[in-house]
């Protein structure tokens, strides 16, 4: 049976219940790290990343008020901006500023 889901955190918490159960599914160590690696997953979902080719780097800044789950949110919400207006898809994030107390984000992709 198919189920729609009208967010990516909804088919998160579909597959693995939790950012935690994530985490450990996938390996992740860190916090950031699964930042990383749902930001990947995303653009996994949408498109086959064996056909993206990793020749430009695109910088993301993103700032959020609120809780972790916010902070998510403002970091998928900055890379499907930037996939529906410029087509852009990563298949590589590396996060290089991780400050959740701040709300704020800086990868690269």
């Amino acid at each position: 049976m198919t189920q729609y889901c009208l967010h990516f955190c909804e088919i998160l918490d579909h597959f693995y219940g939790s950012l935690n159960d994530f985490c450990e599914s996938k390996g992740a160590k860190e916090l950031k790290e699964a930042f990383e690696l749902v930001g990947i997953c995303m653009f996994g979902y949408m498109t086959d990343l064996d056909t993206i080719s990793t020749e430009e780097e695109h910088e993301f800044v993103i700032e959020s008020e609120g809780d972790l789950d916010q902070l998510l949110f403002a970091f998928l919400d900055e890379l499907l901006f930037h996939f529906s207006t410029e087509l852009l898809v990563c298949k590589e994030i590396q996060i290089t500023e991780f400050d959740v107390k701040a709300g704020k984000i800086t990868a690269i992709g």
